[in-house]
């Protein structure tokens, strides 16, 4: 269905710290695991809900400060970080892949004391303190203190083709992509004022961009003019 010049730019909430991204692969880092389950009444000072960028820089962070946070993977270990395989926009770095940028975020969490634990979040208790979570795999959990960094998730089309150029011609970051697709015809997915605004910003690199949408569109009439 995409071929030649033709690419799909699904436009959603922007994603940070990704480009060119691509279909979920093995992380690295993901092998570092609690060597024992947590102890039942255990209360820990600091739990990290998430395992993304935010997520382990909550861990260094905490990890400095002494208080040996307990970092929830979930279902997405390292976060959409790990799925992307051409970083540009990382500081430091002219072009940094994402798996390897978790894995020494993960090293440097754990040097400063962070523990992970592979399992999901079930439901949180907020109402009395210690807090309380429940994992997918059965634990309970205490907490003093509760950091939800448990990101987001791109919304697909699923169309035909979608999968098979997912990072190829196909992509949901209109800022991170845009540098890779001068010069083709670009689609922009959406009718939201994101979408216009993305649209607005893929005409610096395209001249112009094609707006797809249905029904009428929900951006400001600015927007729209823009």
């Amino acid at each position: 269905m995409f071929h030649g010049r033709f690419c799909l730019l699904v436009s959603l909430a922007l994603t940070i710290f990704t480009s060119s991204p691509v279909l979920p692969i093995s992380l690295r880092g993901a092998r570092r695991r609690m060597s024992e389950p947590p102890k039942a009444e255990e209360v820990h000072k600091v739990i990290i809900i998430g395992s993304g960028p935010a997520g382990l820089t909550a861990a260094i962070c905490c990890g400095r400060a002494k208080l040996k946070p307990l970092v929830i993977d979930g279902s997405w270990p390292g976060g959409q970080l790990a799925t992307t395989m051409a970083v540009e926009n990382w500081p430091s770095h002219i072009t940094a892949v994402g798996p390897d940028l978790t894995d020494i975020m993960r090293e440097q969490a754990e040097e400063r004391g962070a523990c992970f634990l592979c399992d999901e979040v079930d439901h949180v208790d907020l109402s009395e303190k210690p807090f309380r979570i429940g994992t997918c795999d059965g634990n309970e959990l205490l907490a003093e203190s509760i950091i939800i960094t448990s990101g987001a998730a791109n919304q697909r089309l699923g169309c035909p083709g979608e999968d098979e150029y997912w990072g190829r011609g196909v992509g949901i970051c209109a800022a991170c992509d845009a540098p890779f697709m001068e010069g083709k015809d670009v689609v922009v997915v959406g009718g939201g004022y994101p979408a216009v605004l993305k649209a607005d910003h893929l005409g610096n690199f395209f001249g112009f961009g094609r707006l797809a949408h249905a029904p009428a569109s929900a951006a400001q009439r600015d927007g729209q003019n823009r």
